[in-house]
């Protein structure tokens, strides 16, 4: 892989639990940023930073 998995997502379960669970069953390394305002989100907005 080219590099290592980082997932942002709002802080709490919901859509991504689920991308959760497959990286680990699939032994894939991944880091987790979890976005607790809505500050945080606007900015990654702004930066073309979301998928």
């Amino acid at each position: 892989m080219a590099g290592k998995v980082v997932l942002t997502y709002f802080d709490g379960r919901g859509k991504m639990e689920s991308i959760r669970w497959l990286l680990a069953a699939a032994e894939v390394e991944f880091e987790e940023v979890f976005l607790t305002t809505r500050e945080q989100f606007e900015k990654l907005l702004s930066d073309g930073d979301l998928m």
